[in-house]
């Protein structure tokens, strides 16, 4: 690639950046670094480098880094759940679809370096005193089994075999294998505790 073709893609990078208003811009980096930093570990300094504003521009939508966590855990939440859903929306039929969010963290964990889940992530680090950030959170899960609950209903109703199976049960283990799987294969750079947790699945399912 020549000079001049880097100079072109840095400054069509940096004036995309710059299009977004501060507020933007410092919660968009701030969602990149603590992910992939954590909280604790990035400095504001860094987050106002980065985000190319002015540090009188970021107090003044931020008063401090403890008031970033909030709209960190908001946007990530928005962030993810969007994600999660247009991949899933991928599959074909329910069964894939039943399966997929489990089949698309190995693909996550080479991505991001097994740095795990956000969420988890937040909790280890902030005490939970925050009722706000709390709060989020509990959404966020509850959005994620309502999810997980419409997968199984829906290949509830396609196989008779399933009839008696109940969605609510379901979706309420499936929450558990999936956070689980998460946290264990972040721990252990590994997929194994994925394909248990598909594995409980089926077992469960009888198939």
């Amino acid at each position: 690639m020549t000079d001049w073709s880097v100079c072109f893609i840095l400054s069509v990078m940096t004036n995309s950046k710059i299009k977004k208003s501060p507020r933007e811009r410092i919660i968009e980096t701030a969602c990149d670094l603590f992910y992939k930093q954590g909280f604790h570990a990035t400095g504001i300094n860094q987050i106002i480098s980065e985000s190319a504003v002015a540090k009188a521009s970021f107090y003044d939508h931020f008063p401090s880094k403890d008031e970033l966590i909030h709209d960190y855990v908001f946007e990530m939440s928005k962030r993810d759940f969007a994600d999660f859903c247009a991949e899933i929306d991928e599959y074909d039929t329910a069964e894939e679809r039943f399966y997929g969010p489990l089949h698309i963290l190995g693909p996550w964990f080479i991505e991001t370096d097994y740095r795990g889940c956000p969420f988890q992530n937040v909790v280890s680090e902030i005490p939970l005193k925050d009722e706000r950030i709390l709060e989020m959170i509990k959404k966020h899960r509850a959005r994620e089994r309502d999810f997980f609950r419409q997968l199984g209903k829906e290949y509830i109703d396609e196989r008779s075999e399933l009839s008696d199976v109940d969605p609510d049960a379901l979706a309420d283990m499936y929450e558990l294998l999936f956070d689980g799987a998460i946290a264990n294969a972040t721990a252990y750079r590994s997929m194994d505790p994925v394909e248990s947790a598909i594995a409980s699945l089926k077992n469960y399912l009888g198939r």
